[in-house]
């Protein structure tokens, strides 16, 4: 596999697994293992940083590399 579609599956993942702890994250933190606080402030926190950490993947990927493949 390539680099870029690496990172494009990298940033899908992360992508869903953002959503899904921004709307269920009592569910989604149960289920990946995390300790569930009384507020939900933290979990949406994680969330948005996955949202954020795939689209500087997207980003990264539609910038293109200076590295060769």
């Amino acid at each position: 596999m390539t680099r870029k579609i690496l990172l494009l599956i990298d940033s899908v993942i992360n992508l869903a697994l953002g959503i899904l702890l921004i709307i269920f994250p009592v569910n989604v933190a149960r289920w990946m293992g995390l300790p569930i606080p009384d507020t939900h402030f933290y979990v949406n926190i994680l969330g948005a940083v996955f949202i954020g950490i795939a689209l500087a993947l997207v980003l990264e990927v539609r910038r293109g590399s200076d590295h060769p493949e």
